[in-house]
């Protein structure tokens, strides 16, 4: 796609955004490509869109979306090339577990084999830092519904199924998903470069524990 038809937009005063009309897969390959070239801050890719932080003492908000129109001229890297494949340690202990078994109308051994089996793919990353959206639950589990009294704390590693899609918190925060495991898998490392462990497009498998 030409670069004058991709509409970067301020996201405040340090971060642009632009919808692409792109896969996933190939907007989180546009995505580490700017990662590499260094002078963005931060780089997230979603479903149809890509958001870009820079340092606005650093770099001017023209000079940033001058560079991001730039990058999004070149034609993306292969999906594949920038494909995770990611294993993470469940125990099926959270406290929703027998109520979302009971709404899904299974045992909660037939729960945990459905949703261990199952093989993801991070769509995005949203509504709290590093929260990962997973496809390719079950569609036993599809019915499963948020809760209706949203939990003010939820603890980082808490996995959860809510609207056809299983969920993943890398930081403790609020949220209405409901629980049915915790990962110890290291899931957020502020020491690094890019501290999230999961980016749109991985895969990822559950391990039970």
């Amino acid at each position: 796609m030409p670069a004058d038809e991709h509409a970067i937009s301020p996201f405040g005063d340090d971060a642009l955004t632009v919808a692409i009309a792109e896969p996933v897969l190939a907007i989180e390959a546009r995505a580490e490509l700017l990662r590499a070239e260094g002078w963005a801050e931060a780089v997230l890719a979603t479903t149809g869109t890509l958001t870009l932080r820079f340092d606005p003492l650093r770099v001017g908000a023209d000079e940033a979306a001058s560079r991001l129109r730039a990058a999004l001229a070149r034609p993306a890297p292969p999906p594949g090339a920038v494909a995770q494949e990611v294993v993470l340690p469940i125990r099926y202990d959270g406290p929703d577990l027998g109520a979302v078994a009971r709404m899904a109308n299974m045992t909660t051994g037939d729960l945990v084999e459905a949703h261990a089996a199952a093989t993801y793919t991070v769509a995005f990353l949203g509504f709290t830092p590093g929260f990962a959206y997973l496809d390719g639950l079950d569609a036993r589990l599809s019915d499963v519904t948020r809760l209706a009294s949203p939990r003010v704390r939820v603890p980082a590693g808490s996995v959860g199924i809510a609207g056809g899609r299983s969920g993943v918190y890398a930081l403790p925060g609020p949220g209405g998903w409901p629980l049915i495991g915790t990962t110890d898998g290291r899931l957020f490392d502020s020491s690094a470069d890019d501290p999230f462990a999961l980016r749109a497009g991985a895969t990822v498998r559950f391990e039970p524990s």
